[in-house]
């Protein structure tokens, strides 16, 4: 079987021509509370990416922005933030039971400066 080599330089170089971008912002929400019915409630407004239970006392509700755009940041957050927004009070009373709510900025990141 014959072994070929690549030198170091060919992988830096191209680890070096992939620029940082913007990929995607995704909501995580934890509670102690079924959360299904806010996944009911967004669906319509986002993308359901996990709506379970972690653990026994842990409940995981995953969302990703539902736009039109494309991966833009702005828009991500304004589409997530818009859906929190029109919650309807029965609703927010739930959203407001959360432990934690986290969101995830995802980038790839790469050898050369976006600008």
């Amino acid at each position: 079987m014959k072994r070929f080599s690549m030198p170091t330089y060919y992988f830096i170089e191209i680890a070096m021509s992939v620029k940082t971008r913007y990929i995607t912002t995704d909501l995580d929400i934890f509670s102690n509370q079924d959360l299904s019915e806010l996944a009911a409630f967004f669906q319509e407004r986002t993308y359901i990416l996990h709506c379970g239970w972690r653990n026994e006392d842990l409940f995981h509700l995953c969302l990703e922005p539902n736009t039109d755009t494309g991966s833009q940041l702005d828009k991500d957050l304004d589409n997530l933030l818009g859906a929190v927004e029109l919650l309807p009070d029965r609703l927010k009373v739930l959203w407001q039971s959360a432990t934690e709510v986290d969101f995830n900025i995802g980038i790839e990141t790469g050898g050369l400066p976006r600008s």
